[in-house]
């Protein structure tokens, strides 16, 4: 690469070209390493292109490193309240497979109640192990985010 350097500043300056071809070799090595930086791990991830794990007869996939990631319809669900004071709510495995919508009262210790609804469409969508973000019925002047992820 042809370098002109400015007497008054030392600073690095290219023509064009050099410029042009300098930089297509970043682009291209960049995305070379992208594509070869996979999420295969992550819980919607393809089981059959597990590259980085084995899949189960189950449709979920061991990574190499014997862990099994997340699926809704073996292990059911691990959900989380925000701003949670008390509340508590148990999707189950059953409940996942039944894809029938059901509304879930969440008032665990706290002392007043909400309730939120799992639709038919949330549970096809936990179904593939994609986790879904809810929000319960108003009480006391708030409701609670929920995001329902696969255990």
């Amino acid at each position: 690469m042809r370098k002109l350097i400015s007497k008054s500043a030392d600073a690095v300056r290219l023509n064009r070209r050099d410029f042009i071809r300098g930089s297509a070799t970043i682009v291209g090595a960049s995305g070379l390493m992208a594509a070869g930086i996979g999420c295969s791990s992550s819980p919607t991830a393809d089981a059959g292109a597990a590259a980085d794990g084995a899949a189960n007869a189950d449709g979920s996939v061991t990574p190499d490193s014997g862990t099994p990631t997340a699926n809704c319809k073996t292990n059911g669900t691990k959900p989380t309240i925000a701003d949670n004071h008390g509340h508590a709510l148990t999707v189950s495995k059953e409940d996942v497979a039944a894809a029938v919508e059901k509304v879930y009262d969440i008032k665990g210790t706290a002392p007043h109640a909400h309730s939120v609804t799992v639709t038919a469409a949330n549970f096809a969508t936990l179904a593939t192990n994609t986790s879904i973000t809810l929000t319960s019925t108003s009480a006391e002047a708030h409701t609670h985010s929920i995001t329902v992820a696969c255990a």
